[in-house]
């Protein structure tokens, strides 16, 4: 089936991580001609997403909370106790979202450098067209984000066992893999070296 107008979309950007390795907040890291945050969120709001919400927590809730005031209609939600691992803030998003009506729902780590919105687009279109409960990002045979998900896998990861990974969950579920043509959608900026590696293919927008 084809993407309803009427299907409300949320999307998650989970931006509450302690970015040990990088050394700096991951979600601030300059990114074309704004943030990495502002990038991840605005590729979601251009794929028609909304509403848009960041989930922030640890050391740098603070600074993450600053930038993502300069975002227009992003709901900040707080996982205060992200050390129990990236499930405890997807379900912290997921409860928000389900509480705004959504639909349907996609998730996505900030440290993600999507290429655009036509990333999004197409993991949502794979989504829809497949009749799938949750849809994964794809390049060349691996896997990655975003991830869209239906609210009865939404459902199943709220209840999920603390500290469990959500793939494990996710697995229990009818799943397609969406290839696409963004090898940033498999990848994660964990170090300097990967944003430098990165930033390169990055044209300022």
């Amino acid at each position: 089936m084809t993407r309803p107008d009427c299907a409300a979309t949320a999307a998650i950007i989970l931006a509450a991580g302690e970015s040990t390795r990088m050394g700096t907040p991951k979600a601030l890291l300059p990114w074309g001609n704004s943030s990495l945050i502002q990038h991840v969120v605005k590729c979601h709001e251009a794929a028609g997403c909304t509403p848009l919400i960041i989930v922030v927590g640890g050391t740098h809730e603070e600074a993450v909370r600053q930038e993502a005031a300069s975002l227009d209609g992003v709901l900040v939600v707080q996982n205060p106790n992200p050390s129990l691992g990236m499930l405890s803030s997807i379900q912290r998003g997921l409860a928000a979202a389900m509480e705004a009506g959504a639909e349907v729902i996609t998730f996505c780590p900030v440290d993600v450098p999507l290429e655009g919105p036509q990333t999004v687009e197409a993991t949502l279109a794979g989504f829809f067209g497949n009749n799938a409960e949750c849809a994964v990002a794809g390049f060349e045979g691996r896997t990655g984000h975003p991830v869209v998900i239906s609210t009865r896998v939404a459902q199943a990861l709220l209840v999920a066992e603390k500290g469990s990974n959500p793939r494990e969950t996710l697995a229990g579920f009818s799943r397609v893999i969406v290839e696409t043509t963004d090898p940033a959608a498999c990848e994660n900026l964990n170090t300097p070296e990967d944003v430098h590696r990165w930033n390169k293919r990055v044209e300022p927008d």
